[in-house]
């Protein structure tokens, strides 16, 4: 996969040039990782894919240290990380947007009609995820107009709360998880955390991510 060879590249980076700041490596993964997952997100975007949910999970837990057992609410948790699903949903609906703006002569305009009749017919397609898609977080009103006033301000309205909902969906996830209990008591904002900030050796980072996670081999939870 050509996102993990450019983990690869940030991994030859840090061995010539030393362990990068969390923030840092966080930055080079938005620019140079998650666009290869994007990749023709406009078309599958309207749902959540595990494999590359799991590539950015597994670049979280090695800026943190930690094995990968750790739990994934406590590792997103502490590096203050939304889900990928949360851009490329947005990705999906932008290109949507951009769709209902084109001509009728257009070819992908001229295949959007023919897939919304197919909708309309009861048959599942692309139209179908989209529409789905927008009623599942508020925004039906836009798929019945077939259009907004100001894109801008839908998308960003329309990530905001992505972003709310999985808020929702990571806190009750980590009360409710009887492994993450302690977690819980002292981790209650989807935050990166400030000790990841420091300028202190990445090992002794690593040794408090994995206390706080709950990846170590003491007898405590």
């Amino acid at each position: 996969m050509q996102a993990r060879k450019a983990i690869g590249l940030i991994d030859r980076l840090e061995r010539r040039s030393g362990k990068i700041s969390s923030i840092m490596a966080f930055s080079i993964f938005d620019k140079m990782v998650a666009p290869i997952l994007y990749y023709g997100a406009e078309v599958w975007g309207y749902e959540r894919n595990d494999n590359i949910e799991r590539v950015h999970l597994s670049f979280c837990r090695k800026v943190l240290g930690v094995g990968s057992k750790t739990s994934r609410l406590a590792v997103l948790g502490e590096c203050g990380r939304y889900p990928l699903f949360v851009n490329y949903f947005v990705k999906c609906i932008k290109y949507w947007l951009k769709i209902l703006k084109m001509e009728n002569d257009r070819y992908p305009k001229g295949c959007y009609n023919m897939l919304l009749e197919l909708d309309t017919n009861g048959r599942q397609t692309w139209v179908t995820h989209v529409k789905q898609l927008l009623f599942r977080y508020g925004f039906g009103y836009a798929w019945i107009n077939q259009g907004v006033g100001c894109e801008i301000s839908f998308t960003r309205s329309f990530k905001m709360k992505l972003k709310d909902c999985y808020i929702q969906e990571w806190s009750a996830d980590i009360h409710n998880s009887s492994k993450l209990t302690t977690y819980s008591g002292f981790k209650s904002l989807l935050q990166i955390e400030k000790y990841l900030f420091l300028p202190v050796p990445y090992k002794f980072k690593s040794v408090y991510a994995r206390l706080r996670c709950l990846n170590h081999s003491l007898m405590v939870e």
